[in-house]
């Protein structure tokens, strides 16, 4: 079967709205022909258009904060000042206590307490037994029939007796007495004080640095479509 080729599609008149976007695309793109605006916008061959869409461009211009650094020479002052030391002697009444010893000796009586035993004599009487004959008997000893006696002896021993005596004597001491004596006097006495001689100053440069912020425009272009009801 033969078919009839498709009819070119139809231009859809863009009215007041086509007179209106022919102006901004022709300022974007820079040529437009005035009166041949079809609107970019064909009918269907097939099927019909429902809805049309238009676009545009908008231009929009924000404005950035943006830092920079911003330094600035100054200057300072420093001084230094000199000194020097000035003194004075002047005399002041000082006193003071001294210590002087005077001694002198002097006899003292020291006693001792000692003891002086005493001694007597004490005499007992003890009886020996001495035996003599007998038979039997040898050297020391005696037999039987021994004749024995009871002799007396007398035994003596001496006894001590305690005899404290207390014995005293002169004993040269030596005796000190410390006696205090003020003495006063002139002392010469040194004032000495830093006095400033001079003064230099000068000027020292610094350098200040600080952030300071501006508005930076930029620029941005965005397409902006909406769709209507043909």
């Amino acid at each position: 079967m033969y078919e009839e080729p498709a009819s070119p599609p139809e231009k859809i008149p863009c009215g007041d709205y086509g007179q209106r976007r022919s102006i901004i695309v022709g300022a974007l793109s820079g040529h437009k022909e005035k009166g041949t605006d079809d609107c970019g916008v064909y009918d269907a061959t097939i099927q019909e258009l429902e809805h049309e869409e238009t676009c545009e461009y908008v231009h929009e211009t924000i404005f950035v904060t943006k830092y920079k650094t911003e330094c600035s020479k100054t200057y300072s002052t420093q001084c230094q000042t000199s000194y020097k030391t000035e003194c004075t002697t002047s005399l002041s009444n000082e006193c003071r206590t001294e210590y002087s010893e005077q001694c002198s000796i002097v006899d003292t009586e020291e006693c001792v307490t000692v003891d002086k035993p005493t001694y007597t004599e004490e005499c007992s009487t003890e009886y020996e037994q001495v035996c003599s004959g007998g038979q039997g008997a040898g050297y020391g000893t005696f037999g039987v029939g021994a004749t024995c006696q009871q002799i007396p002896k007398k035994v003596c021993k001496q006894i001590s007796h305690s005899n404290f005596q207390t014995d005293c004597a002169k004993v040269p001491k030596k005796n000190c007495i410390t006696t205090p004596t003020e003495k006063c006097g002139q002392v010469p006495k040194q004032d000495c004080k830093l006095v400033p001689t001079a003064t230099n100053c000068k000027d020292i440069p610094e350098k200040q640095c600080r952030q300071r912020a501006y508005q930076f425009p930029e620029s941005i272009t965005s397409e902006v479509c909406s769709k209507k009801k043909k």
